[in-house]
């Protein structure tokens, strides 16, 4: 029925992060909607290589904010500062103490999200930290397609003109 009263996908048809789309017209009727993992139900496999990653989460990233600069840096920064300065700050003395909290809270956050994903939590643990690098550039990258006006995905442009 929500759905239905959203217009369904066709309401987004135009739009290139379209799941966002419709949660964010959802709300604008105010719909109440749940984010849930169908992990248990449904499997996919998104991408087959590093350039398929490389091209739909760039396509992506700079989209889930709207393609808004400041929320997104907002997004960007708070990832270095929350999971990539703790590992540096690790090794001066005056910051030893907050950064090892921060990197025993960066552990538990990945072993949750491991554990309800199904992912191999050693694997997921060890290289949180470059996941969250690769993030970190493709976001970038996400963003000068943006600026362009133009992403790429699949072999093929997409005007992010509406």
């Amino acid at each position: 029925e929500a759905y239905l009263r959203i217009g369904g996908h066709e309401s987004v048809r135009n739009r290139v992060v379209e799941d966002v789309e419709l949660s964010r017209r959802a709300k604008r009727l105010g719909i109440r909607t749940l984010v849930l993992s169908g992990a248990a139900l449904i499997s996919c496999r998104m991408y087959t290589s590093t350039r398929e990653v490389w091209e739909g989460f760039s396509k992506n990233l700079s989209g889930l904010t709207n393609y808004r600069l400041a929320p997104f840096f907002l997004v960007l920064v708070l990832l270095l500062a929350c999971c990539i300065l703790p590992y540096v700050l690790v090794w001066f003395p005056a910051y030893t103490e907050y950064a090892f909290v921060a990197i025993v809270l960066n552990i538990l956050l990945r072993l949750l999200v491991s554990l309800s994903s199904g992912d191999r939590l050693i694997s997921s643990l060890l290289l949180h930290p470059f996941g969250i690098l690769a993030t970190v550039a493709i976001g970038l990258n996400s963003l000068l397609m943006a600026r362009r006006g133009v992403v790429r995905w699949k072999g093929r442009d997409i005007s992010l003109e509406q």
